[in-house]
C-alpha cells in the first residue's frame, strides 16, 4: 500500500508539474502598469541616454534629463513643411546620432534626415527625401524602411530608402491600407494591413513576416517585391496592426483599431515566444498569448507605444503623446518557484517510493 501510496502521489505531482508548466508557456507576457510620463505630444522616439525626442508642431522637442518630462526646442522646421495634422513618424537611427521625420502630408510627401549635431534651437538643417510616409523603422544605418500609401492606388507598400543614395525600393506591395513596420533581432520584416479595401486577400490587423535574407535579395535586385496577401509568414490578426515593434527580449507591440468590428480600446504586447512560434509556422498569435490594456479609458481608443531599453518600459500613447502611460515587464516567480517545488516534492517521493 506505501508502494501505491508513493506511485500515486507521484502521478499527482506528475500532474501538477505539467499543469504548471503548460501555465507557463501558455500565457500573455507578464506586464504591469507603472504610471504616466508627459510626452512631447506629437511623433516621438527615445535618445540613446532614455530621454525622450519628439515632434510638437513644426518644433523639435528634446527632454532636459531622463524622466523629468520637461522638454525644451532643439529646433524648428519652416513652416508648411510639416502637416498641420503632425508628422506622421519620427524615428531615431541605430547610431543615435540622426533621425528622420516624416512630414504626414499624402501625395508630394517628404522625410527629412537630420542630424542631432545640427539642432541649435533655430531652425534645422536637414535633408529632403520625395517619400510617402506614414511609419517606420530602420533597416540598418544607412537605410530605413518605411511604410505608405501609393498615391496612384492607395494601397499600402512598404520601400526601404537608402540615405546615402536616396534610392527607394519597393519590397513590398499591399492589397489594403499601411500598417506597422517593424523588423525584429534577426532582422526579419514585420508588417500589417491596416484597413482593408479589397474582397478576398489579407484583412484588417493582418500581421505578416519577411525573411531578412528575402529582403536583401529584393534590395539587391535577385528577387521581385513581395505581395503581402499570398507570401510571408502570418503571424496573427490583431487591431490594425499598427505602430508594430518589438522591445528587448522579443515581445511585440501592436497598436491600432479596426473600428468596424469593434476592435479597439486597447493595445496588445505579444509574448515573444508565441511570436516566434508563429514565425517558425506554428499557430498564430491566440487571445492568451496577449497581454491587453487600456490605460486611457475612454471611448474609442487606439494606442501606439515606443520601447524605451534604458528603463525598460514600453511607453504608450493614445493620440496625442502628451500623456504617455509606462508599462514594464514584470518577472513571475511565483508560478516558477511552484514549478520548482512541484519538481522537488516528485523527487522526494521517487526517493521515499524507491526506499
Amino acid at each position: 500500500m506505501t508502494g501505491l501510496t508513493s506511485w500515486r502521489r507521484a502521478l499527482h505531482s506528475s500532474a501538477l508539474v505539467a499543469l504548471l508548466a503548460t501555465s507557463l508557456t501558455a500565457a500573455p507576457p507578464p506586464f504591469e502598469y507603472r504610471g504616466e510620463h508627459r510626452g512631447p505630444g506629437g511623433a516621438f522616439d527615445v535618445l540613446p541616454d532614455g530621454r525622450l525626442i519628439g515632434m510638437a508642431g513644426d518644433n523639435v522637442l528634446i527632454e532636459s534629463a531622463l524622466g523629468s518630462g520637461v522638454y525644451e526646442i532643439a529646433g524648428s522646421f519652416d513652416p508648411g513643411l510639416i502637416s498641420e495634422f503632425g508628422a506622421s513618424f519620427l524615428s531615431l537611427g541605430p547610431s543615435g546620432n540622426r533621425f528622420v521625420v516624416g512630414d504626414g502630408n499624402f501625395g508630394g510627401a517628404r522625410v527629412y534626415e537630420v542630424s542631432l549635431s545640427d539642432l541649435n534651437g533655430g531652425s534645422i538643417l536637414h535633408r529632403s527625401f520625395a517619400h510617402e510616409n506614414y511609419s517606420a523603422a530602420w533597416y540598418d544605418s544607412d537605410r530605413i524602411a518605411i511604410g505608405a500609401a501609393d498615391p496612384n492606388t492607395f494601397l499600402g507598400e512598404v520601400r526601404i530608402l537608402d540615405l546615402g543614395t536616396g534610392l527607394s525600393t519597393r519590397v513590398l506591395s499591399l492589397d489594403g491600407a499601411s500598417g506597422g513596420v517593424s523588423f525584429d533581432r534577426n532582422g526579419n520584416l514585420f508588417t500589417g494591413n491596416g484597413f482593408d479595401v479589397l474582397p478576398g486577400g489579407s484583412e484588417t490587423g493582418d500581421i505578416r513576416a519577411f525573411d531578412a535574407a528575402d529582403v536583401a535579395e529584393i534590395l539587391s535586385g535577385q528577387r521581385q517585391p513581395f505581395a503581402f496577401a499570398d507570401s510571408g509568414r502570418f503571424i496573427g490578426r490583431v487591431l490594425s496592426a499598427a505602430g508594430l515593434g518589438f522591445d528587448a527580449v522579443g515581445h511585440m507591440f501592436i497598436g491600432g483599431a479596426d473600428f468596424n468590428i469593434g476592435e479597439f480600446n486597447y493595445f496588445a504586447l505579444a509574448d515573444a515566444a508565441a511570436v516566434a512560434r508563429a514565425f517558425s509556422g506554428g499557430d498564430p498569435l491566440r487571445l492568451l498569448d496577449l497581454f491587453r490594456d487600456d490605460p486611457q479609458a475612454a471611448p474609442f481608443s487606439f494606442y501606439g507605444a515606443k520601447f524605451n531599453a534604458i528603463t525598460g518600459e514600453w511607453l504608450v500613447a493614445s493620440g496625442s503623446s502628451l500623456t504617455l502611460y509606462r508599462y514594464a515587464e514584470i518577472p513571475a516567480p511565483g508560478a516558477f518557484v511552484l514549478l520548482a517545488a512541484g519538481c522537488g516534492l516528485m523527487g522526494r517521493i521517487r526517493a521515499r517510493a524507491g526506499r
